[in-house]
């Protein structure tokens, strides 16, 4: 799904404004973000044969817990998520690599203007974790771009959508209406 048209501020349909509806969620314990302190047992094994499944098949896996937005981040460590910390011991435990993107503040520079919504990163964002990931990984050196990441890192930090004319000339606007000011984002290709 591609979101330029809340973006640009040609959707008014959005309804995580400033965060509002993932905070809810949150706060309840429902949709995407139900409480709970350990993972299911029987899924997490139905993913390590799935994981066994593509390593017999030499595929090689990257694993990595998505972003969060900051603000949500924050939020979400006054409730009952233990099950991630749970998830993340079991990986540790069968010397599973995953990358932990989940607060990404630790990594690198980020802001909730790098997001489509609470739990949704945008171009930027991700741009950021796969310069991160291949930098570490050899197996992405050949396929991922590192130079031309390096340059919309620097250029576009404070966005969520890589600006491209092929797609829109129109100007990121603050569609999560936080406030904050949008760099001026020029055209690449």
């Amino acid at each position: 799904c591609y979101y330029t048209d809340l973006v640009i501020g040609h959707n008014s349909n959005f309804t995580d404004v400033s965060f509002k509806e993932t905070a809810n969620s949150i706060t309840k314990g429902t949709d995407r973000f139900a409480y709970g302190s350990l993972v299911c047992e029987t899924h997490f094994q139905k993913f390590l044969e799935l994981l066994q499944f593509f390593q017999s098949k030499n595929i090689k896996i990257i694993l990595f817990f998505p972003p969060l937005a900051p603000e949500i981040n924050k939020l979400m460590k006054k409730y009952n998520y233990s099950y991630l910390d749970d998830l993340r011991e079991k990986f540790k435990k069968r010397g599973i690599c995953v990358y932990d993107f989940t607060d990404p503040t630790l990594l690198f520079a980020t802001s909730d203007n790098e997001f489509i919504d609470g739990f949704h990163g945008g171009d930027v964002i991700y741009a950021k974790i796969l310069d991160y990931i291949s930098s570490k990984e050899a197996l992405l050196k050949n396929y991922v771009h590192q130079d031309y990441l390096k340059k919309v890192i620097l250029k576009y930090t404070g966005l969520a959508m890589i600006p491209d004319s092929r797609v829109t000339s129109e100007k990121e606007v603050d569609f999560l209406q936080t406030g904050v000011l949008k760099p001026i984002n020029n055209i690449i290709y």
